[in-house]
C-alpha cells in the first residue's frame, strides 16, 4: 500500500519534535513518572520522556511500530490496536501519571476502507464496546463517573469520528493527580460529537494550558490544519473555579527547533506564563474561567435570537469551525497604488497609464461596494479597481544602479511608463508626507545583502488578502457577503473568510455568513455610525456564536452555497430561508412561521438604524 494512502487511512500526523518539547514543557519537564501514548505513531510525543520517567507506547503501524521501538530502545512499545480488548487488560488499572498523544484524525470516508485494509483495524461498534468494558475495570473513575461516560459512549452516533473515542480512552486512563495532554485539531472544540469529551474534561481536570497555532503551520506541509495543545491535570473535586491560560502563538515564533522561540536564555516556557509575558505577532495570553470553557459563547439574555434558543444547545465560534477570518489588503497609500479602469487607461490621484504597455503590473481589486452588484459571487474583474503591484526584483532603472553589483543583474527594469509614474508619486504627499514615508509604505523597502526591495514593492499576499468569501466593514444596508472563488485580492474595506483547509470546500462558508442568524448577531454586535451604517470588525466576527454544525449540515449548507454564488439578491429568498432551516434548526423548532418571524427581525433592526 501506497505510504499516502496508508497515513490517510490511519489519520497519520506525526507529531514531530517541537511538539513533542512544548508538552513536555507545559507538563514541568516531569520526572519518575508513568508516562503512556496509546496512539504513539513514531513515538515522537514519548521521546522527551524516555531518560527520566518510564514509558509505554501502543501502535496500529507496523511502520511506524519498528521506528518507536528503534526511538525508544523500550520493550514498553505494544504493536497493536489500543482498543483490542487484549491491549486494553494489560493497561494499569489505577492509570497514568501522564497521558500524552496526538490521537488518530481519520476522515469519515476512509475509516470503512481502514478497516477493510489496514490490519488490525476495528468497527466502531467493537470499539465502543470494549472501551466500555474497560471503562468498568478501571479504578480511576467512581460510579456515577462509570455510569456518565459509559452513557457517553453508547450514546455515540455512527458518524461519530474515531479520534473522540481516542480522547475518551485518554481521560478514562489519567490517574487521579495525573496530567493529560493532548494534541488536536482546534476545529474539533467546535464539533458536536466532542461536547461529551469538553464535558468530562472540565468535570474531571483542571484545565490548565491551552495553546493555539494561531497560523496553522505546526503541521504545514503535513496537514493546514489549526491545531491546539491542551494540558490539564485530574482531579477528584470540583475545578468550576479554575481559570485557564489560553496561549495564542503566531507564526514568528516558529523556529527549526520550537514552537517557542520567544523564549530566552533557558527559560521555560511555564515561567514565561507565570510572567504573564506577551509578545507583539509572537504570542498572546488571555485567561479564561474554566466553566467557560468551550461554552463561552452564549446568546445574550436581551437577544432577539435567544427565544427561539428552545433546545439545550451549545455554541461554537467560525474559527472552532475551521474558518479563519481577517481584513483585506492594505497598501498604505491608494493613491499611489489604486487605479481606475477608464477606456484603455488605468487612472489614479497621482496620473495615469496606457494599459497595454504595463498590464502585467496591475491585479483586479476588490474596493469598493459601489461597483459590486446583487449578486452573491464576483465572476468578473471588469468594473473592478486595479492595484499597482510590482513584485520583487523588478525595480527603477535608477534603483537598480544602486544595488550591489553581485545581485544587480538579477533585477528587471520596469517599463519607462511605469517609472516614470513611481517616480512622479515619490514625490507626492499625502497630508504632508512623501508616500515613500507613510509609515505603511516605508516599511516596503529591504535592504538585505541578497533581497533589496524598494518602497514601491508591495509585501507578498497572504491568505486574507484573496479570502474566498468577504463582507463589508461598513454596511448601509442589509449585510450580504459575496463569494471571491476567483481569489481577487479584497480591499481593507472588507473582512475576508477562508477555509483553513485548503483542499475543503467554501461554498458552506457563503452559506453560514448569508444566514439571518449571522446577519442579526452581526447587527447585534456591530457598532451603528453616525448615518446609520453598521461598522463591523474582523475580532467581533470571531466572537460570534454559532450553533455547533455536524458534518452533515456543512455538507448541506455547501450545496445551498453552491446555488447562492449563482444567485442575486433579488432570487435569493427561498435559498436563505433553506440555510435558515439548517441554522436554527440546531436550536430550536422551525416552521414557517418562525422563519416570518426571523425575517422580520432581520428588517426591523435595518430599518431602525436607517
Amino acid at each position: 500500500m501506497e505510504r499516502a494512502i496508508k497515513q490517510k487511512l490511519l489519520g497519520q500526523y506525526f507529531s514531530g519534535n517541537r511538539i513533542a518539547a512544548a508538552l513536555y514543557g507545559l507538563l514541568g519537564e516531569p520526572i519518575g513518572k508513568s508516562v503512556i501514548d496509546p496512539m504513539c505513531g513514531q513515538a515522537d510525543l514519548l521521546l522527551p520522556f524516555k531518560e527520566k520517567n518510564r514509558i509505554n507506547g501502543i501502535e496500529l503501524d507496523k511502520e511506524a511500530y519498528y521506528n518507536a521501538v528503534r526511538l525508544t530502545s523500550n520493550d514498553n512499545i505494544i504493536s497493536g490496536n489500543v482498543f483490542d480488548e487484549n491491549i486494553l487488560d494489560s493497561l494499569t488499572l489505577d492509570g497514568y501519571d501522564v497521558v500524552v498523544t496526538n490521537p488518530p484524525f481519520i476522515r469519515r470516508e476512509n475509516y470503512k476502507k481502514a478497516t477493510e485494509l489496514i490490519e488490525g483495524s476495528l468497527t466502531t461498534k467493537q470499539i465502543c464496546h470494549n472501551l466500555a468494558y474497560l471503562v468498568k475495570k478501571v479504578n480511576t473513575l467512581n460510579s456515577q463517573q462509570k455510569d456518565k461516560i459509559s452513557t457517553y459512549i453508547n450514546s455515540a452516533s455512527g458518524r461519530t469520528d474515531i479520534a473522540y473515542f481516542s480522547l475518551i480512552l485518554c481521560i478514562v486512563i489519567t490517574k487521579i493527580g495525573g496530567n493529560i495532554a493532548l494534541v488536536v485539531p482546534s476545529a474539533l472544540l467546535g464539533r458536536e460529537y466532542s461536547v461529551p469529551f469538553i464535558e468530562l474534561l472540565k468535570d474531571l481536570f483542571e484545565i490548565k494550558y491551552i495553546v493555539n497555532d494561531v497560523n496553522s503551520v505546526w503541521f504545514e506541509g503535513i496537514a493546514q490544519v489549526k491545531t491546539s495543545l491542551i494540558v490539564a491535570k485530574r482531579t477528584d473535586s470540583s475545578s468550576a473555579q479554575n481559570h485557564i491560560v489560553v496561549l495564542d502563538v503566531f507564526k514568528r515564533s516558529l523556529s527549526e527547533n520550537s514552537i517557542f522561540s520567544f523564549l530566552e536564555n533557558g527559560q521555560s516556557i511555564i515561567e514565561f506564563i507565570k510572567a504573564k509575558q506577551e509578545i507583539p505577532q509572537k504570542c498572546e495570553i488571555q485567561i479564561i474561567a474554566q466553566n467557560d470553557f468551550a461554552n463561552r459563547l452564549r446568546i445574550d439574555a436581551t437577544s432577539k435570537l435567544k427565544p427561539f434558543c428552545t433546545k439545550n444547545c451549545h455554541f461554537t465560534n467560525i474559527e472552532s469551525l475551521g474558518i479563519s477570518c481577517g481584513q483585506g489588503f492594505r497598501s498604505g497609500a491608494n493613491a499611489c497604488f489604486v487605479f481606475e479602469k477608464v477606456g484603455q487607461q488605468y487612472i489614479s490621484k497621482i496620473g495615469s497609464l496606457d494599459i497595454e504597455p504595463v498590464k502585467d503590473y496591475f491585479l483586479p481589486l476588490i474596493q469598493s461596494q459601489k461597483v459590486l452588484d446583487k449578486n452573491y459571487s464576483v465572476c468578473s474583474d471588469k468594473y473592478l479597481a486595479a492595484l499597482l503591484f510590482v513584485p520583487k526584483r523588478y525595480a527603477r532603472t535608477f534603483d537598480i544602479r544602486t544595488i550591489d553589483d553581485s545581485i544587480q543583474q538579477s533585477y528587471i527594469s520596469l517599463p519607462q511608463a511605469l517609472d516614470d509614474y513611481l517616480s512622479k508619486s515619490e514625490l507626492y504627499e499625502i497630508k504632508g508626507t512623501p508616500v515613500p514615508k507613510l509609515s505603511a509604505v516605508r516599511t516596503n523597502a529591504k535592504h538585505d545583502s541578497n533581497d533589496v526591495r524598494f518602497w514601491y514593492n508591495l509585501p507578498d499576499f497572504t491568505t486574507r488578502h484573496q479570502g474566498t468569501v468577504f463582507v463589508p466593514r461598513v454596511n448601509g444596508s442589509s449585510i450580504v457577503a459575496r463569494a471571491n472563488f476567483n481569489n481577487y485580492i479584497v480591499d481593507a474595506n472588507f473582512i475576508t473568510f477562508w477555509n483553513c483547509n485548503e483542499d475543503a470546500p467554501s461554498e458552506w462558508i457563503l452559506a453560514l455568513l448569508n444566514s439571518s442568524w449571522f446577519s442579526i448577531l452581526c447587527e447585534e454586535t456591530g457598532i451603528v455610525m453616525g448615518g446609520g451604517a453598521l461598522k463591523l470588525d474582523a475580532i467581533q466576527l470571531k466572537k460570534i456564536p454559532i450553533p455547533i454544525l455536524e458534518e452533515k449540515d456543512i455538507q448541506d449548507l455547501n450545496t445551498l452555497g453552491i446555488k447562492l454564488a449563482s444567485l442575486s439578491s433579488d432570487a435569493s429568498e427561498p435559498i436563505i430561508s433553506k440555510i435558515d432551516k439548517i441554522i436554527f434548526g440546531k436550536i430550536g423548532t422551525i416552521d414557517q412561521t418562525t422563519l416570518r418571524k426571523i425575517q422580520s427581525i432581520k428588517k426591523e433592526y435595518i430599518e431602525r438604524r436607517l
